[in-house]
């Protein structure tokens, strides 16, 4: 019996509609994705379409597992040993994956992580920058913003921030300096990824309040935060703080105020973090003061109701008058603070919760080791969304000719590639 030829427009068996395509990679973590890059043309075709990534963005972001990146140095201070992790932010605080070290592998190590925005990061070391995103280990280096930095580079304060223009689908980074010996001149530049240059900007009208060199900015709502302060001194003499923010798409900064608890107390001994708060969608403001003698009293106010001055509220105060000290870093999803904890030895630290809702009700058992260990000062901790953003850069053609079929092959997010595991 002859069987009858296909016609040269049929399907194959096989054939799964594109439409289910999507809808099953929408759903895949993004090593699984990586894996189904290397089937076929038209899958690879699919996953780095950038449609494609903003969607599984989305579905990322709205998924309830929340994800924080730990970056730890050991006891031994030494930072070509530092790691970087993913902790499921669950009650276990399980790990997630193992990013190894805190910068690409060609990189020197000492860049610091100054801002997360969608699965990106910003690294910076003095005039130098990298927008890395390290599941997928895709990274671009920045061109350095102007060579005036060069004079000033040992004296001055930088503020840095990574953030997203939803308007013209952009990332951006924006980076505020102060320099002179006073901290006179303020210098704003803002670099587009689109447009892979830096722009100068008219200065803020305010000066940057910063405890040093490359410190991160906070996105939220569009819009990238960082402290800062008036000319105008107040009565006794000190200058009121505020929160800044530049807001991404309108490329404009704006004016957050304060609780005057807050905004007037500038001092030596007290200092002020801006934060992400991610359940109520807004932003945080963190403020600790120091005890002459080992304790210090930390004070957590929450802008409930974003860009509503009127819907700050104090949630959490606590006192600490012993040798141990917890550093806030951040919060959970659940509304409790994540931070370090200040063991007994030289630099020793502990990742640790913090319970608001026992700590209002001045309980003293209010924080909880999560099992990880690293050093108190140089430890840090921030939200994140696993995200494919710089997968359509420079991504290998001949993908689908890899074969993922046996165990005989481990997947490696840096080249996409994959590469035989070594006895």
């Amino acid at each position: 019996m002859i069987e009858p030829k296909m016609s040269k427009h049929a399907k194959p068996s096989y054939y799964i509609p594109e439409e289910i395509l999507l809808e099953i990679f929408y759903k895949l973590p993004i090593k699984s994705l990586g894996r189904c890059l290397c089937v076929c043309k038209t899958w690879l075709s699919l996953i780095k379409n950038p449609s494609f990534i903003s969607m599984h963005l989305n579905n990322s972001k709205n998924s309830n597992t929340g994800l924080f990146l730990l970056k730890l140095v050991d006891k031994e201070y030494n930072y070509n040993r530092a790691d970087c992790v993913l902790h499921l932010d669950n009650q276990e605080f399980g790990e997630y994956t193992h990013l190894m070290k805190s910068s690409p592998s060609d990189l020197e190590f000492q860049y610091k992580i100054v801002g997360s925005c969608n699965g990106l990061l910003c690294l910076a070391k003095r005039l130098e920058f990298v927008i890395w995103n390290p599941i997928i280990d895709k990274y671009i280096k920045l061109p350095n913003p102007h060579s005036v930095y060069s004079v000033w580079a040992a004296v001055g304060k930088v503020s840095i921030g990574l953030g997203f223009d939803s308007t013209r689908d952009d990332y951006k980074v924006l980076r505020i300096s102060s320099m002179g010996p006073q901290s006179q001149r303020i210098v704003a530049r803002l670099y587009s990824l689109k447009n892979k240059c830096w722009e100068k900007l008219a200065p803020p009208k305010y000066h940057l309040y910063s405890t040093g060199w490359d410190d991160g900015m906070v996105f939220v709502n569009g819009v990238v935060h960082f402290v800062g302060y008036d000319e105008i001194v107040n009565k006794r003499g000190r200058h009121k703080l505020l929160v800044v923010g530049f807001d991404m798409s309108k490329e404009v900064f704006q004016r957050i105020s304060l609780p005057e608890c807050l905004s007037n107390n500038e001092s030596h001994m007290t200092t002020l973090q801006v934060k992400e708060h991610g359940e109520s969608s807004s932003i945080a403001a963190i403020q600790v003061e120091l005890e002459p003698v080992f304790g210090h009293r930390t004070h957590v106010w929450v802008m409930k109701e974003y860009g509503v001055m009127e819907s700050w509220s104090k949630i959490f105060r606590f006192e600490e008058t012993t040798p141990t000290m917890f550093r806030t870093m951040g919060f959970r999803k659940n509304g409790d603070l994540i931070g370090c904890v200040k063991g007994l030895g030289e630099g020793q630290g502990q990742v640790a919760s913090c319970d608001i809702i026992m700590g209002t009700n001045k309980n003293k058992n209010i924080t909880k080791n999560l099992g990880v260990r690293g050093y108190f000062v140089y430890s840090y901790v921030y939200t994140y969304v696993e995200s494919l953003v710089l997968l359509d850069l420079n991504l290998p053609e001949d993908a689908e000719e890899i074969d993922y079929s046996t165990d005989e092959y481990s997947y490696t997010t840096r080249t996409w590639e994959v590469e035989r595991r070594k006895a």
